[in-house]
């Protein structure tokens, strides 16, 4: 069976596959549709590996894993889908990410995932926030008193809540109703094999924000029912483990992530949320291997005032919070003040500068869900 080597038209077929499988039973991995679907995966990851390598020293193609690429910058240990290896965080903004994530983490034993927006720093998205993701195993000892620990942080993070399963506590957190959670916990259940934490924090080098760790809790062969809440493709490893939760070369898994980034990116512009569509739109170029396309949502962010507009009012939103608790938040207002100045800044700069023909970001937004979904739908705009 023929399946195209072209890399946006193999994508194509995954998102295919999910759409015409999404609402029924799941899809078998034995199937021959889904092996030689695959195996178009598997060859395109080949490809890209070898000119990753090539573009991006320090980055090596895991062999094992299809799609993965794995970098050393001691102590952190980075295992990273192909699509982020272009715009992933330097040495320096890497570190400082990973001591965050040592205060952060459930478990020492876990699995833990820079995600998000932060896994693309170097791409021209401001970040501001962090968004992690952890692969716990139940089994693991002491889950109940590492979240519990949390509370006493007064640095580098502040927790603001704590959710396992359907039970939440935020400013309060008793002991004994945290560890029946955790007690309570179960990878076969789909309402008690996740949870999140969330924070106030500030990374080495970044302004401080806001933190999350979603929980995936799991068998001790990294097996979870929750597993659906989350993307492989959206997630880089940064501990040191050969235990990888999901491969990449899964066209049904590769179609889920297709299938919501568009349909994320559609909601944003629909709403109005530009900034956020325009974020989904890159993610979607770069995991199709669009890469024109991709330069061309970089360049238009490079000149966005939007993103820089969207960066003030969450400074703004921070600082009205922290204001109310300055015992607490203190230390952080003057990052935040220094943060609010820098940007206000580079706006002004920005707004000198940018010419009066320019598209306006909504219509830019249209025209690129457009070029998307010719490519994710196999379509030729130009037959």
């Amino acid at each position: 069976m023929r399946v195209s080597r072209e890399p946006h038209r193999v994508i194509a077929s995954c998102l295919s596959l999910y759409v015409s499988h999404r609402t029924s039973a799941p899809v078998m991995s034995d199937e021959t549709m889904v092996m030689a679907i695959r195996r178009g995966l598997r060859h395109f990851f080949e490809g890209l590996a070898t000119i990753h390598e090539s573009l991006y020293p320090g980055w090596e193609a895991d062999k094992k894993h299809p799609g993965y690429l794995v970098r050393v910058d001691y102590p952190a240990t980075v295992r990273a889908p192909y699509h982020l290896v272009p715009a992933f965080p330097t040495e320096d903004a890497l570190n400082g990410i990973w001591q965050l994530s040592r205060k952060i983490r459930a478990a020492e034993d876990s699995l833990l995932c820079l995600s998000g927006s932060a896994a693309v720093l170097k791409s021209s998205v401001i970040i501001g926030d962090f968004d992690f993701c952890e692969y716990v195993r139940v089994s693991s000892e002491g889950i109940a008193s590492s979240l519990l620990s949390k509370a006493t942080y007064t640095e580098p993070v502040v927790l603001k809540k704590i959710r396992l399963g359907g039970l939440s506590w935020s400013g309060s957190y008793p002991e004994l109703e945290v560890h029946d959670a955790v007690a309570s916990l179960d990878p076969s259940d789909a309402d008690r094999s996740h949870g999140k934490i969330d924070f106030f924090g500030k990374a080495r080098g970044f302004r401080p924000g806001e933190i999350s760790n979603m929980l995936i809790f799991c068998s001790d062969d990294l097996v979870s029912a929750a597993r659906q809440k989350t993307f492989a493709l959206q997630e880089a490893h940064i501990d040191a483990t050969v235990f990888v939760p999901s491969e990449l070369d899964d066209p049904y898994e590769m179609g889920r992530y297709v299938y919501w980034l568009r349909g994320n990116a559609k909601e944003y512009l629909k709403a109005g949320n530009y900034p956020k569509s325009l974020k989904r739109c890159l993610s979607l170029a770069r995991v199709c291997f669009l890469s024109d396309l991709a330069d061309d949502i970089s360049s238009y962010i490079e000149t966005s005032p939007e993103f820089l507009k969207r960066e003030l009012d969450e400074v703004a939103e921070l600082e009205s919070i922290f204001a109310a608790d300055p015992e607490k938040y203190g230390p952080w207002m003057r990052d935040l003040n220094e943060a609010r100045i820098d940007t206000q800044f580079r706006l002004n700069k920005l707004e000198r500068v940018v010419t009066p023909n320019r598209v306006p970001i909504a219509e830019f937004v249209g025209n690129v869900l457009d070029q998307l979904a010719d490519a994710v739908e196999g379509r030729d705009r130009a037959a």
